[in-house]
């Protein structure tokens, strides 16, 4: 009756301790990342700066012009807009009178993607 008790108790443990140490979904399987297919700094013929990107397919969504205003200085959001049709995005920035300005994309995180950040470029003044 003893050994029927121990083998019942060992059954039991070892059909309910998998089940508590299981991941979680959120755990179990990260989302992937957006993938950016270029994201650059270009210099126009009137001397503006453009911050350009492509998101690969991302049509129309929303993404973030990410700042900061020195190395040490912590991330802020410049300006919110929608991706085109192509999932391409165009921004003037500028450049400060001194020292360097840090900017760098960032695509929101949804059901089916994580939270994504472009490469970071920055712009200064000669």
């Amino acid at each position: 009756m003893r050994s029927a008790r121990l083998v019942a108790l060992v059954l039991t443990a070892a059909l309910a301790l998998p089940g508590l140490v299981s991941l979680s979904p959120a755990q179990a399987v990260a989302k992937p990342h957006r993938q950016f297919v270029y994201a650059k700094i270009v210099r126009l013929p009137n001397g503006t700066l453009s911050f350009r990107a492509q998101v690969q397919n991302y049509p129309h969504g929303y993404i973030a012009l990410m700042k900061k205003n020195c190395l040490t200085c912590d991330w802020y959001r410049d300006r919110l807009r929608r991706t085109t049709a192509y999932g391409r995005i165009f921004l003037t920035v500028g450049a400060p009178p001194s020292g360097r300005w840090y900017w760098r994309y960032r695509t929101p995180e949804t059901p089916t993607h994580a939270l994504t950040y472009s490469s970071t470029w920055y712009t200064f003044r000669h």
